[in-house]
């Protein structure tokens, strides 16, 4: 029940509801492509762009849950919704409590 990469390697981390590898993959192509953007010098007014950008990229794709910021249903981990048996969502609820 470990989450998996987009190549199908283990992430180490247990399935949850929101694919985090793919959120932060996301986030990730976006910082690169903003770069490629602003060129080898991100200095100065171009950094403060840059890292405003980023928050609002952050901002559009999050929503505060229980009082945290959680990716939002863009990234819902489409196996835990429909791949696991109920044996395993039963044991994910309990490992959960």
């Amino acid at each position: 029940m470990f989450e998996k990469k987009s190549n199908g390697d283990k992430t180490g981390n247990y399935i949850s509801r929101i694919d985090f590898g793919k959120y932060y993959d996301a986030l990730n192509n976006y910082k690169e492509q903003l770069k490629k953007d602003y060129g080898a010098d991100l200095s100065g007014a171009a950094l403060i762009d840059y890292t405003n950008k980023v928050k609002l990229w952050i901002n559009n794709n999050t929503e505060f849950v229980d009082g945290h910021r959680t990716p939002i249903a863009l990234y819902e981990n489409e196996f835990f919704k429909n791949g696991l048996t109920k044996e395993q969502k039963e044991l994910y609820d309990t490992f959960m409590e």
